[in-house]
């Protein structure tokens, strides 16, 4: 993703951190806060925290710069990167960025503003929006600009970040002005059939895959007949995904999984006869993906196991 993806979703964490377990709000109530768009992620951080597969990634030098770089921007609020909780993303963009974040939970505040205002480093601003105080975080980016971060309180469990205009939206649809994603039935019914992970998502698009049709330059699938992917992300043994790509039609579903399963056994081939260690792993790897159609759907499950996420990033 682009940088200011990852800025983005890493203030939107500092403004929604400082918040510990309440009575728990279900991932659909906190749609209901979120605006309409074409792609929903819900993350419980703190199975991700908890899992071994974070432990054991924190402890690669690689990956930990990028960790200990969003703890440093989360610990300038003066919170703690384990306090995040649930959280659910919704995309409004087909550029994944600026996301519109919910989250649950309780927090306090007043302690969370007069952190902000104390910071060095971040201008805090308000306005007034439909009866809300949207509060704006202006953080100086390193070559010059700003990156800005609105969120809002909507009561002593749920608070809601992103830019000004995904604030915004947010209220809106709030107070019934514009549908919330909540009502999306196509993203909501696939989300319905995911069992719980660490992460679910679901998507109409995926800029760049499912709106390219097969070129003749390139050995890949048509991927434009794709009208939906979802499914599910597990930290219980290295990266566990499991994935579905629903089709227009079964004819189109079944000459996309041929086609993966080619690729995917050319791939599996190419990298396990490299020299490179991490390639060969990763062809290791590739073994236990499977690709299966079953009428409209595409199935794609995989894991990626601890060892060869701890080679790549050694």
């Amino acid at each position: 993703m682009k940088k200011i993806v990852l800025t983005s979703m890493m203030l939107g964490f500092a403004v929604i951190a400082g918040m510990s377990r309440g009575a728990a709000q279900a991932s659909a109530d906190l749609l209901q806060f979120l605006p309409d768009g074409n792609a929903i992620i819900i993350v419980d951080a703190q199975k991700v925290i908890a899992s071994s597969t974070w432990t054991s990634l924190t402890s690669q030098d690689r990956f930990k710069v990028i960790i200990d770089k969003i703890v440093e921007n989360v610990t300038e609020l003066g919170v703690k990167l384990s306090d995040i909780r649930t959280a659910a993303l919704v995309f409004q963009s087909s550029g994944w960025v600026n996301p519109t974040i919910a989250a649950e939970g309780a927090f306090n505040q007043t302690e969370l503003l007069t952190r902000l205002r104390a910071s060095s480093k971040v201008k805090l601003t308000s306005e007034k929006y439909k009866d809300y105080e949207v509060h704006i975080a202006s953080r100086a980016q390193t070559g010059g600009g700003n990156t800005d971060i609105a969120f809002v309180f909507y009561d002593t469990a749920t608070v809601v970040a992103g830019s000004v205009a995904g604030v915004r939206a947010s209220i809106d649809a709030k107070t019934g002005a514009k549908p919330s994603v909540a009502r999306k039935t196509s993203l909501t019914g696939a989300l319905a059939e995911t069992p719980p992970a660490v992460i679910r998502f679901a998507m109409e698009k995926i800029p760049g895959l499912t709106d390219r049709p097969a070129s003749a330059d390139l050995p890949l699938p048509d991927f434009s007949s794709i009208k939906l992917v979802f499914g599910t992300v597990d930290l219980a043994s290295g990266i566990n995904l499991n994935a579905t790509l629903r089709n227009d039609t079964i004819e189109h579903a079944k000459i996309l999984a041929d086609r993966l399963n080619a690729i995917l056994g050319i791939g599996k081939a190419y990298l396990k006869g490299s020299s490179d260690p991490k390639m060969a792993a990763l062809g290791n790897a590739l073994t236990t993906v499977t690709v299966t159609g079953s009428e409209a759907d595409v199935k794609i499950v995989g894991n990626l196991p601890p060892e060869v996420l701890a080679l790549i990033f050694r």
